[in-house]
This record gives structure tokens, C-alpha cells and sequence, in this order.
């Protein structure tokens, strides 16, 4: 997939990153589908050392499952026990 004039959304995204260093930050980004939002987002964070988490319909302990190895991995520390809710991640 190609990625083209996004410079001001990356910028946005970026201003947003900056500001979250001081305080925390919570951004939705919306959209039509297959516009490329999930590309934008992962693109905006590709020189930074983050955790990416994508929520499928799934019940809450198997994303949780999914979500405590996915950190685990990305940020190279363990998370330990069987967590079950989102709230306890």
C-alpha cells in the first residue's frame, strides 16, 4: 500500500506525542473503512518504542491473554499471572 499526503495528520499525531510526555493523552481516530487509518497510526509510531494493541470482538480474558503477551514481547518485561480484565492490564 502506498502512503500519500499525510504529512499534516503525522504532524498532528506528532504534536500529540509530545504533549503526552507531560500528560496523558487519549486519541480516536475515525474514519470510513479502508481509508488507511490503522497505516497512519502505525506509521506515526514506527521510530518510537510503543505497544500497538488492536481489539477484536473477542471476550475480554482471551484480549486480555492476547494483549498481556503482546506486551510482554514489545516491551521486553514480563507481565506476570493470568489476567482477565482489561482493568488489571
Amino acid at each position: 500500500m502506498k502512503f500519500y499526503d499525510r504529512e499534516a495528520e503525522l504532524k498532528t499525531l506528532s504534536e500529540i506525542a509530545g504533549r503526552s510526555v507531560r500528560s496523558a493523552c487519549f486519541t480516536v481516530m475515525t474514519g470510513r473503512r479502508r481509508i488507511g487509518k490503522t497505516a497512519l497510526i502505525l506509521k506515526s509510531l514506527a521510530k518510537t518504542r510503543s505497544l500497538y494493541l488492536f481489539a477484536t470482538r473477542s471476550s475480554e480474558p482471551v484480549l486480555c491473554g492476547q494483549f498481556q503477551r503482546q506486551a510482554a514481547e514489545t516491551l521486553g518485561e514480563p507481565i506476570f499471572g493470568n489476567v482477565t480484565r482489561l482493568s488489571e492490564l
